[in-house]
C-alpha cells in the first residue's frame, strides 16, 4: 500500500486521487463512477431523471439443450427485450471474477467436530480441493440484467421498478425458467466494487454513519483509491490493496451473420473481465421513421453520385458499391419493419478487461480478440475513453460511449447470455462436477417448493453409491435425522460409520413394530382416528386383499372396527395414548363376526396367521428405541409376501417420527430403497402418494430409489409423484427405460444421451426445478469414502 501511494504522490499529473463523497468531491465524482447516487433500495439515480435497478440472473440450458428446446428459449428472449416500452433501456452483464481458494473452500469446507466421523470430513475436503484445481483458475461466470426507465423522483422511481420488476421476473421466468433476484444496496454495491476494488472486503451492509459518525455513501466502498488515466491512452491502472491493469474495448463493426453463441465463448475466455451489453428497444413508429429518414438520406447520396457521374459522362451503373449495398439493405430493412411486430434497438457492447500486470493485460486481451474474430465481430481499444468504458461496463444502466447499433429485435436476442446451468448453493450437498462447465454442483433440497426427489437406474449404475453420498454429507455436516428403508442390507457399513440404529423387521424378529400406534398431531386440524383408519386399510388391503385388493364391505367393516379399538381409550387425544395392536382388531373383528357378520368373520380369519400365527411378527407393541437421529430399517430377512405390507408398517411409523420433529424443527430425511415394492395394490399406493403429498409441510425430504424403472412407471401414482417431486437424479439405465423417461421429462436427445447405456458409471442427469445438470461424481478410490459408497458385490462380499 505504502509504495503505491509514493507512486500517486510523486506522479500527479498522471494520476488522479480519489476523495471520499463525505469530504467533497473529486475527481471520482465527476470522471471515475459516473452516477450520481445509491439509494439504500438498491435503485441508482444516473441523473437526468434517470433511474436504475440491477438483478442477478441465474443461467439456463441453452447451449446444449435440442433445437427444439434452444429456439423457444431465443424466441422467449426476444419477446423479453421487446417487452420493454421507449425510454427503457436493458443493460446485460456477464461478469468473469476470480475467486480465491479460501473464498471457493469456505463455501462448502466441512468443520471438524471431534465425533469419531472427521475421516470422512477430510476425505471431502480433499475431494472438494480435487475438484477445484480442475476449474478454470477459479474464474467464476456471473450474469446480471440492469433495467434504467425515467421517474421524477425516488419515491416514484420505486413505483416505477415495483410495476418493471414483476414484469422482468415474470417474463424472464418464460425464457426456460430463468430466476431473477433483485438487488439491495448491500449487492449491488458489492458487485460494483468487485470490478473497481478487486479482492478487497466490503463490510458496509447499508449506507450511513459508521462507527466513528463519518457518513458512508456507495462510492466512498467503490471507488478505488486512485486511477491513473494515462499510462497509454488505450489502458488505466487502478490503486488499492493491489494494482489492477485493465482496458475497455468496443465492438465497432458486426458481421453480417450474428452467432448466438458470441457472449458464451467471450466468457469462456480465462481472465477476469466485465462484457456489457446495452440494448434500448424504439417504438415501432419511430423505428420506421428512423429507417425512412436513413432512406431518405442514401436517396440523396445516390442522386448525389449520379449528378457526378452524369457530369464525367459515366453510366448510372457505376454507383459506389457500398452505397447500393446499404441502399438495399435498408430497403429491406424498411419492408421487414413495416410488415410485422419487430423494432429497431439500438445496441452497444463494451468489454473491460482487468489483469494483475500489463503484460498478462497484453495476453488476455489478444486471447480475447481472437475469439471474437472468430465469430467476425473485432473488438477495439476505447482510445481516450477508457473511464467511460469502464462506466458503460459496470452494471449501472448508463451510456457513457457514442458507438452503437441499429439491430432489429431479432438480431438483438442474438446478444443471449445463456449457456449451460450451474447450481452451487453454498452449504449444499455436493453431487459432484456440472460435465459441461466442470463447476462443482451443490443443491438445497429443502430450499425447492418440495424436498421429494427419486433417485433412478440400472442395477450398477450407480444408485447407491448417489444416495450414500448425499447420507454421508447430511449425517457429518447438518443436525437433520436420517432414516433409511433397507431391503437389500447396502445401508448397514454406512449407518455403522455414523453410529445408526439397525431395526430387524421381519416376521421372526425380536423387534416389533406396532402397525397401530398412533400419534396425536394437535397441529393438523385433522381427526388422527379417521387418519390411522385409512392407514391400517392401506396396510391390510396389502396384506390379506389378495390380488383383487379388499371389497367394499371388508373396509367398511375393518374400518369400523380400527375406529373402535381406539374411542374407548382416548380421552381428549393429549398425553399418553394406550395403542392398540393388531391382535386388538382381531379380537374386535371376531366381537363382530359373533353378530353374525361373515364378512368381519372372513376378515379376522385372514388375518389370523398374522396376529396369532407364523407371520405373527407384526402384532405386538413396538419394543424398538427409534431416538437416534439416524435410523436403519434392515428388511433383508422380511419373507416376500410380507415386503410391501412391512414398507407400509414402517412408513407408519416413520410419520409419527416425522409428526414429532417438526415440533422440534427437525428435518427428516428419508431414503426409500427398492421403491417400487410400494406400488402393488391401488391403496398402497395412494397412501404413499399421500405420503409425500403431506411431506413438505412437515419438513419431510423423502427419496425413492429403485432400479425397476418401467415398473414404477406403470404405476399412475409413482408417475404423479416422479412428475411432482422437485429432484429427479437419473442414472445410466437401459434404452426402454431410458425412452420412457425422457418422454415423461422431456428430456433432449443429448440430455437422454447422458443416461444410455453407454453413460459411465457415476454420472447423470440431474432434474430440479428448471435446471437439467449432466453431472459427473466419479469419486476416486484412494479416498476411504469411496470404500464406504461402494456396493458392488464385490465390496459387499
Amino acid at each position: 500500500m505504502g509504495p503505491r501511494r509514493g507512486r500517486a504522490r510523486r506522479s500527479k499529473d498522471r494520476i488522479e486521487r480519489t476523495t471520499p463523497g463525505s469530504r467533497g468531491r473529486g475527481p471520482r465524482s465527476q470522471n471515475i463512477l459516473q452516477y450520481e447516487s445509491l439509494l439504500d433500495n438498491g435503485i441508482c439515480y444516473l441523473g437526468r431523471d434517470h433511474f436504475s435497478v440491477t438483478w442477478q440472473i441465474s443461467d439456463v440450458m441453452y447451449q446444449n439443450s435440442g433445437e427444439k428446446e434452444a429456439a423457444r428459449i431465443a424466441s422467449a428472449w426476444q419477446s423479453f427485450i421487446q417487452g420493454f416500452e421507449a425510454g427503457e433501456s436493458v443493460q446485460l452483464s456477464v461478469i468473469n471474477r476470480r475467486l480465491s481458494d479460501d473464498e471457493m473452500a469456505s463455501a462448502h469446507q466441512m468443520s471438524r467436530a471431534g465425533d469419531g466421523a472427521d475421516w470422512v470430513r477430510d476425505d471431502y475436503d480433499e475431494l472438494l480441493r480435487r475438484r477445484m484445481s480442475s476449474l478454470r483458475n477459479n474464474i467464476t461466470t456471473d450474469k446480471y440484467l440492469t433495467v434504467t426507465a425515467r421517474a421524477t423522483s425516488a419515491e416514484h422511481a420505486e413505483t416505477v421498478f415495483n410495476r418493471l420488476g414483476s414484469q422482468v421476473e415474470h417474463d424472464l421466468r418464460k425464457v426456460g425458467g430463468c430466476q431473477a433476484t433483485r438487488l439491495g444496496w448491500a449487492e449491488r454495491v458489492r458487485l460494483l466494487a468487485s470490478l473497481t476494488r478487486p479482492g478487497e472486503p466490503i463490510m458496509a451492509s447499508a449506507p450511513g454513519p459508521d462507527g466513528t459518525g463519518v457518513l458512508v455513501e456507495s462510492k466512498d466502498l467503490i471507488a478505488p483509491m486512485a486511477v491513473d488515466r494515462k499510462p497509454r491512452r488505450d489502458r488505466f491502472v487502478l490503486y488499492g490493496d493491489r494494482e489492477t491493469h485493465g482496458t475497455s474495448l468496443v465492438l465497432r463493426d458486426l458481421a453480417p451473420d450474428l452467432y448466438d453463441d458470441l457472449l458464451q465463448k467471450l466468457a469462456e475466455v480465462n481472465t477476469v473481465m466485465a462484457i456489457s451489453v446495452q440494448m434500448s428497444p424504439m417504438a415501432r413508429d419511430d423505428s420506421i421513421e428512423r429507417v425512412k429518414r436513413a432512406r431518405q438520406g442514401l436517396q440523396m447520396q445516390m442522386i448525389n453520385e449520379l449528378h457526378k457521374n452524369e457530369k464525367q459522362n459515366l453510366s448510372e451503373r457505376f454507383l459506389p458499391h457500398d452505397l447500393t449495398i446499404q441502399a438495399d439493405e435498408t430497403d429491406g430493412l424498411l419492408e421487414k419493419l413495416e410488415n410485422s411486430n419487430e423494432s429497431l434497438v439500438p445496441t452497444c457492447m463494451v468489454v473491460t478487461v482487468f489483469a494483475n500486470s500489463q503484460d498478462e493485460l497484453v495476453e488476455n486481451v489478444a486471447q480475447l480478440r481472437a475469439v471474437a474474430k472468430q465469430r467476425s465481430c473485432p473488438l477495439s481499444p476505447l482510445s481516450f475513453m477508457q473511464m467511460e468504458g469502464l462506466n458503460e461496463t459496470l452494471p449501472l444502466g448508463g451510456r457513457f460511449t457514442p458507438v452503437s447499433f441499429d439491430l432489429t429485435s431479432d438480431a438483438a436476442a442474438m446478444f443471449i447470455p445463456f449457456t449451460n446451468q450451474d447450481i452451487d448453493v453454498p452449504g449444499g450437498v455436493i453431487y459432484g462436477t456440472n460435465q459441461i462447465t466442470k463447476n462443482l454442483v451443490a443443491i438445497d433440497r429443502s430450499s425447492g417448493m418440495n424436498g421429494n426427489a427419486f433417485i433412478l437406474g440400472t442395477s450398477g449404475g450407480g444408485k447407491g453409491f448417489t444416495t450414500k453420498n448425499e447420507i454421508a454429507q447430511l449425517a457429518v455436516g447438518t443436525g437433520d435425522d436420517i432414516i433409511v428403508i433397507d431391503p437389500e442390507r447396502e445401508y448397514r457399513p454406512i449407518g455403522e460409520a455414523f453410529g445408526a440404529s439397525f431395526i430387524d423387521v421381519s416376521a421372526s424378529s425380536n423387534q416389533c413394530i406396532n402397525p397401530m400406534d398412533l400419534e396425536i398431531d394437535s397441529q393438523s386440524g385433522t381427526d388422527p382416528i379417521r387418519q390411522k383408519a385409512v392407514s391400517v386399510l392401506g396396510m391390510l388391503d396389502t396384506l390379506i386383499g389378495g390380488p383383487e385388493g379388499l371389497s367394499q364391505h371388508e373396509q367398511s367393516v375393518i374400518d369400523r372396527c380400527v375406529r373402535r379399538c381406539y374411542r374407548p381409550e382416548i380421552q381428549g387425544l393429549v398425553g399418553e395414548v394406550p395403542t392398540p395392536t393388531l391382535r386388538a382388531l382381531y379380537d374386535q373383528l371376531m366381537i363382530e363376526a359373533g353378530q353374525d357378520d361373515p364378512v368381519a368373520a372372513s376378515v379376522a380369519q385372514s388375518l389370523e396367521l398374522f396376529t396369532s400365527g407364523s407371520y405373527s411378527g407384526f402384532s405386538n407393541e413396538t419394543n424398538v428405541d427409534t431416538s437416534n437421529r439416524f435410523l436403519v430399517y434392515d428388511l433383508y430377512k422380511l419373507e416376500s409376501g410380507l415386503r410391501t405390507f412391512g414398507l407400509m408398517v414402517i412408513l407408519d411409523q416413520i410419520w409419527n417420527r416425522i409428526v414429532r420433529n417438526r415440533a422440534r424443527h427437525v428435518k427428516t430425511h428419508l431414503y426409500i430403497d427398492e421403491f417400487h415394492l410400494m406400488f402393488a395394490t391401488p391403496l398402497a399406493a395412494e397412501q404413499l402418494r399421500s405420503f409425500y403429498q403431506r411431506a413438505r409441510k412437515y419438513g419431510l425430504l423423502a427419496t425413492g430409489v429403485t432400479q425397476n424403472v418401467s415398473q414404477l412407471l406403470d404405476s399412475p401414482a409413482a408417475t404423479m409423484m416422479l412428475a411432482n417431486s422437485a429432484m429427479v437424479i437419473l442414472l445410466p439405465m437401459g434404452d426402454t427405460e431410458r425412452n420412457r423417461i425422457a418422454e415423461l421429462k422431456r428430456l433432449s436427445e443429448d440430455e437422454a444421451d447422458a443416461i444410455g447405456e453407454e453413460a459411465e458409471q457415476g454420472t447423470g442427469l440431474i432434474l430440479t426445478g428448471p435446471a437439467r445438470i449432466p453431472f459427473d461424481n466419479k469419486i476416486p478410490d484412494d479416498l476411504r469414502i469411496f470404500d464406504l459408497f461402494d456396493t458392488s458385490p464385490e465390496a459387499m462380499a
